[in-house]
């Protein structure tokens, strides 16, 4: 994690100065790329910086970059190739993924895991974000909202989202909580004998 958050200082001055919310997934049309940085440019607060990574597919970095610029952006989102650099994760204060739809999100629990408070849609399987406070699930009519809200929200509840979501996936989803869960499941079938 230590060498990630070098990499990004380094080749992100900003990160050390601004919160910094994450887009890190593929630059696709299903991950509603433009329409976050519409969304951004139109309602984000200035003292936040969006920092998008990303494996270009339809949107080439240069293609979003130039956007950004026509919008007056650039100090406010940044935009970079995802390809063969460290996931950005340690840098982030909220994750957002803004997606049409996701069988699982693995950049949900990713960001989870690193201690990051997630902003996603209710086309992914993540609606348990809301009732362990580690983030937001929302329909992205109400995405614009949930935005604002976690954006305005102090860094210390940020924070501590963020570390909701760590203890969530260390319990839920590593190796020693799918161990422990299939133990339980075989004592279970052991004791119906």
């Amino acid at each position: 994690m230590e060498a990630a958050r070098s990499h990004w200082q380094k080749c992100c001055q900003a990160v050390t100065t601004r919160r910094i919310a994450l887009f890190y997934s593929r630059f696709h049309a299903k991950k509603r790329v433009l329409e976050l940085i519409d969304l951004w440019t139109a309602c984000a607060p200035r003292d936040w910086l969006l920092l998008m990574v990303g494996i270009p597919e339809q949107y080439p970095v240069g293609f979003l970059q130039e956007r950004v610029a026509q919008m007056q952006a650039s100090d406010r989102i940044l935009i970079y190739d995802g390809t063969d650099v460290p996931p950005p994760y340690a840098v982030a204060s909220l994750y957002l993924l803004p997606t049409h739809s996701e069988n699982f999100g693995l950049t949900v629990a990713e960001a989870l895991a690193h201690g990051v408070p997630v902003l996603t849609t209710d086309g992914t399987p993540w609606q348990e974000l809301d009732s362990r406070q580690a983030g937001r699930c929302l329909a992205w009519e109400n995405f614009g909202d949930g935005l604002l809200g976690l954006l305005q929200e102090p860094a210390e509840v940020l924070r501590q989202r963020g570390e909701r979501g760590r203890n969530w996936m260390r319990n839920e989803f590593s190796w020693s909580g799918a161990a422990a869960k299939l133990a339980e499941f075989y004592r279970g079938l052991i004791e119906q004998r």
